[in-house]
């Protein structure tokens, strides 16, 4: 007898789970999705089966999560996939580091004081280069 699939266990995938976008806010660690309770206010929106798409307020990161089982008070998540988007920001040179500062988006800043020395770059890696372009300049 040759095993067959019902036709009613194909379906779209809308019809199946719901896909959910959740962005960390700062000072929100990846690692606390993963504890139940972190879930709480917003459990009761998922569903067994569904995917969320997850990343932080800078853009530093994008992972997926499989919900296992949630109710209106927890949520029990699976990491499917997770993906660092920055490099590591440079090296502090001449007393500048690289910095997320809110609305300013990604900065360039002086370390002493946490003045603002050049800002509005989209991307980490573009604050980068901004500084280590910058530091090339000074050195010369």
């Amino acid at each position: 007898m040759r095993l067959q699939l019902p036709a009613a266990s194909l379906g779209l995938a809308e019809h199946k789970h719901i896909e959910h976008a959740l962005t960390l806010p700062e000072g929100f660690p990846y690692e606390a999705v993963f504890q139940r309770d972190a879930w709480a206010h917003i459990g009761v929106k998922l569903r067994q089966h569904d995917i969320v798409h997850v990343r932080d307020e800078k853009g530093s990161f994008y992972a997926r999560l499989y919900v296992r089982a949630a109710d209106r008070l927890w949520a029990d998540v699976f990491e499917l996939e997770y993906r660092p988007l920055m490099k590591e920001p440079a090296a502090i040179s001449g007393g500048l580091k690289v910095a997320h500062r809110g609305k300013a988006k990604w900065c360039v800043v002086r370390e002493a004081d946490n003045e603002r020395i050049q800002s509005g770059f989209q991307t980490a890696d573009d604050a980068n280069a901004w500084l280590s372009s910058h530091t090339a300049k000074v050195a010369a």
